[in-house]
């Protein structure tokens, strides 16, 4: 069984749990209450693809609540760890097959009751967190595979899909120190219920073979692959905005149209600046500071040669991914 914190280094742990008492007794304080006449948004994204970016500019609506990655291991500290008592919370990743009743409840929880405290604003002079608040944000990674289920069980709340190359964000998780990012593949492969719906005997195949013989990246690229298809594999859908990580970066007057337009709502925010997240590293801020937004894009393809984009391109071909074309 994968330990919680096997992933995160002992001086980010230590950081992480000094934080989270701090985090606990600004919550405690906290006034949040549900009004079904609000639209509570859930951002799906994954690991080092703008997430973080986008929750804090959306959050600064006025009474919103973000929650931030309620099942990620590197944020579970004792305090947290109660509201999940189950064992999804192990490593992080909940599986397809079995914990979709869990992740559903949770989520009802979350968003309709002020029971449960996980993973909020807790900056209290930032621009993103209120005392008061009556709307709620999740910005969340694995759940994501269950997104039918969320659209039956949400059909009033609003879902914003956001998606990056993935061969910059596994180069992004593999240059990433503090933390070190793991490979979900055999969450997937393991799992019969994901297997039937979204695999054959021939993309099965190829996620076993990189599992046991491929290097890191080529694990973290097909692990991209496996944890986006069930939401990949419906769009386009009405009841969700797509946005990706480079349209983010080269149009963002475009895109906070479009989620002004998706939303229904004006957003009375500063969108349209260059602040990255807190989560951007200082190579990637020098980069948004010279504001040379075509090499935050496509920066990454100086690490490959065309052999090797031309073998992960066949890769998407097979799992039937077309929107990014890795050879352009």
């Amino acid at each position: 069984m994968i330990k919680p914190y096997q992933y995160v280094s002992s001086k980010r742990l230590l950081k992480l749990n000094i934080k989270y008492f701090l985090k606990h007794i600004i919550w405690s304080v906290k006034y949040h209450k549900y009004n079904s006449k609000k639209k509570n948004i859930f951002l799906l994204t994954s690991r080092r693809s703008g997430g973080t970016w986008l929750t804090e500019i959306l959050s600064k609506r006025e009474g919103t609540k973000f929650v931030l990655e309620p099942f990620n291991v590197g944020y579970t500290d004792l305090i947290n760890k109660k509201h999940f008592g189950n064992e999804v919370i192990t490593d992080g990743f909940p599986k397809y097959g079995s914990h979709q009743d869990i992740v559903i409840n949770f989520f009802k929880k979350l968003l309709y009751s002020n029971s449960l405290k996980c993973q909020e604003q807790w900056r209290v002079f930032s621009e993103q967190f209120h005392w008061y608040t009556n709307q709620t944000l999740v910005k969340t990674h694995s759940p994501k595979i269950f997104i039918k289920s969320l659209l039956t069980e949400f059909p009033q709340e609003k879902f914003i899909y956001l998606v990056r190359n993935p061969m910059a964000q596994c180069l992004s998780i593999l240059n990433k120190k503090d933390v070190v990012g793991r490979d979900y593949i055999q969450d997937f492969i393991n799992d019969s219920v994901y297997i039937k719906e979204f695999l054959n005997s021939e993309t099965l195949s190829i996620a076993r073979e990189i599992d046991k013989n491929g290097n890191k990246f080529d694990k973290l690229f097909i692990s991209w692959i496996l944890e986006n298809l069930p939401i990949l594999r419906i769009l386009p859908n009405e009841k969700i905005l797509f946005i990706s990580y480079e349209e983010l970066v080269l149009n963002k007057e475009k895109i906070a149209k479009k989620i002004e337009t998706f939303l229904g709502e004006k957003l009375n925010i500063e969108f349209l600046n260059d602040n990255p997240s807190m989560t951007t590293s200082k190579e990637s801020r020098k980069i948004i500071d010279s504001r040379d937004y075509n090499a935050i894009i496509s920066r990454w393809k100086n690490e490959f040669q065309e052999i090797d984009l031309k073998r992960y391109q066949e890769i998407l071909s097979l799992f039937n991914i077309d929107y990014y074309n890795l050879l352009d």
